[in-house]
């Protein structure tokens, strides 16, 4: 094959249109995020997933924009966000989805959290957790240290930097629970399939959030998981436009 008979693939309309917002996420990045970097993620993400070039532009746009207004790049290896297709009523929309490490890095980012954390109980495990009066949560585990096992618990911590101590603690069957209810179609979600376990750890903490003493972007951004957004809007106060539906997140290709 000689170099004339290599062609670049084309890339999709998205990325155009893309191009025609660069003002809009230029102004939406922080100031330590350069906008050519930040397409060029998103890009890759269009790229990787075949299913997102069919999706409505203005819910891809309007993921794009919030996930730059919250400072969380979409993707791999971080996993802070992603944009995935998810279909509602009938029809393809991009769709902002938090990942585990993207709440964390809210919450730190709020000011008002000193630590906080999601953990995975294995079989085998020392764990025992209970409340007492007036001390409150008392969590003792001791990681068993035996691999190929499966899970039964998954709890999350945090300590404020007032000194308060949260614990929410969720057993296997109360996780699979939340998932049925608020995913409609699990079994096609790469998530659920593939890493079980990272999103059980993201379930068990966004329930711990809501406790949390929330900035405005937190709260925010707890609004737009999940959601696919309908609007551009220069701030986060477009977030009223987001569209809460029941959806069925697309299988890649």
């Amino acid at each position: 094959m000689t170099s004339k008979e290599i062609t670049r693939r084309e890339d999709p309309p998205l990325v155009k249109l893309l191009d025609q917002f660069e003002g809009d996420l230029t102004e939406a990045l922080p100031t330590d995020m350069t906008p050519g970097r930040f397409k060029s993620i998103c890009v890759n993400q269009l790229r990787q997933n075949p299913q997102l070039t069919n999706v409505e532009p203005i819910t891809f746009i309007s993921s794009v924009l919030l996930s730059a207004q919250l400072g969380l790049e979409p993707g791999a290896p971080m996993g802070l966000a992603w944009i995935i297709p998810r279909r509602n009523k009938g029809r393809l929309e991009a769709s902002l989805q938090l990942g585990y490490q993207g709440l964390r890095q809210l919450a730190y980012r709020s000011g008002q959290v000193k630590q906080v954390g999601a953990f995975i109980v294995n079989e085998g495990d020392d764990f025992d957790y209970r409340y007492e009066v007036p001390a409150g949560w008392v969590l003792d585990w001791t990681p068993g240290g035996i691999p190929d096992r499966d899970w039964t618990h998954v709890f999350a911590t945090a300590e404020t930097v007032l000194g308060g101590v949260l614990v929410e603690v969720m057993t296997k069957e109360e996780v699979y629970a939340h998932r049925d209810r608020y995913v409609s179609d699990w079994k096609k979600s790469t998530g659920w399939t593939k890493n079980e376990p990272e999103m059980a750890r993201k379930t068990v903490l966004a329930k711990l959030c809501r406790q949390l003493p929330m900035s405005s972007e937190f709260r925010n951004a707890m609004v737009a998981d999940g959601s696919s957004p309908r609007e551009v809007a220069p701030d986060l106060a477009g977030l009223t436009a987001l569209e809460a539906a029941e959806v069925e997140e697309v299988e890649s290709e």
